[in-house]
């Protein structure tokens, strides 16, 4: 896999990776690595080549915000979904977010292909990216080719330094 973002860096920062434990330096299991965008509209991309599968908009069950979720297919054993957070209580900005996607169900996608923008309507607004393998979410360290792996933990290393990508 690339790296998620429309340039080198892609964020600004990032608040963790993946953890399937509570002990990891974030403190918290987390199944996939957020991208807080420098800016807003920040742009992001296909990290790999896949079919959309899906695109849903929700408002999430614990936070209560609104967000939208597309999962990319990859082949049988794959997806990826990127989850963009708008950290906002207001349903309209998911709609505003549905429309800085630049995708449909059923498009092929090459790696590098753009999705869509973040639409950073609350203060915390980030994507998160998950890797599915069969159903479960899965650590996505061995998956990223050693360019975006070493972008992707330059992120990470701006609050936990020296950390690992995964635990």
């Amino acid at each position: 896999m690339n790296s998620p973002g429309d340039s080198e860096s892609p964020g600004e920062s990032s608040p963790g990776g993946f953890s399937a434990v509570g002990n990891a330096p974030w403190g918290i299991i987390h199944n996939g690595i957020d991208f807080l965008p420098a800016k807003n509209l920040t742009a992001f991309r296909s990290v790999s080549t896949g079919v959309v599968s899906d695109i849903s908009m929700w408002k999430n069950d614990i936070s209560l915000k609104w967000q939208v979720n597309v999962r990319i297919r990859f082949n049988s054993t794959y997806t990826l979904e990127y989850i963009f957070e708008t950290f906002s209580a207001n349903q309209a900005d998911g709609q505003g977010q549905l429309s800085y996607l630049n995708i449909s169900v059923g498009k092929t996608l090459l790696s590098g292909d753009p999705i869509g923008q973040l639409f950073t309507a609350g203060a915390g607004s980030h994507l998160h990216l998950m890797l599915w393998k069969d159903g479960t979410a899965t650590f996505p360290d061995g998956y990223f080719s050693q360019e975006a792996r070493s972008s992707v933990l330059n992120l990470i290393h701006l609050t936990y330094p020296n950390c690992a990508l995964c635990y």
